[in-house]
């Protein structure tokens, strides 16, 4: 639903239960925290988190994913892991083209992305909103992940109102 977990509170409790904190931050890498590096950043915890992984698939616009831990973490994935995981690599033009996104979400104009892409989240909820018999669901106002209904009333006005939101957001440059 776009909510954002508290990633503060988690890890506040991994000292009090003693447990390792995974994080999967594939929807937070590229949008979330100063770096854009995900929600283990925008909370502060990176220290708190023993694995953190992430598809590349959403902000990096590539393919496969990464996982990232301290030695023993990285040592104990590479040495369990099945086989044919670790021997189907990626192309290079793929490669190049994920390193190429990396470098500039880390740099200035990553920041300039994501301020950009907060400003366009609150234009999107906000005239998601504007549209009668439209619900917008709760969510954070950091994520760009938006989930609304459209309750009640027949099949054909559902269909209507949805012809109305797909018409606004490309009006809009969203598509």
């Amino acid at each position: 639903y776009g909510d954002v977990a508290p990633l503060d509170e988690i890890a506040a409790l991994k000292s009090e239960f003693g447990y390792r904190l995974i994080v999967d931050e594939s929807l937070a890498f590229g949008v979330l925290g100063d770096g854009g590096w995900g929600a283990a950043e925008h909370f502060g915890v990176e220290g708190d988190v023993e694995i953190r992984t992430a598809s590349l698939e959403n902000a990096v616009a590539s393919i496969g994913g990464i996982t990232v831990g301290d030695e023993e973490v990285v040592d104990h994935q590479r040495l369990s892991g099945a086989g044919y995981c670790f021997s189907a690599s990626a192309p290079p033009f793929v490669a190049a083209a994920a390193v190429a996104s990396l470098e500039i979400l880390g740099g200035a104009e990553g920041k300039v992305l994501r301020r950009r892409l907060r400003e366009n989240i609150g234009l999107l909820r906000e005239g998601i909103g504007r549209i009668n018999g439209v619900e917008l669901w709760r969510g954070s106002e950091l994520s760009p992940l938006v989930f609304f209904t459209m309750p009640g009333g027949s099949e054909e006005s559902e269909r209507e109102r949805l012809r109305q939101v797909t018409s606004a957001l490309l009006k809009s440059g969203v598509s």
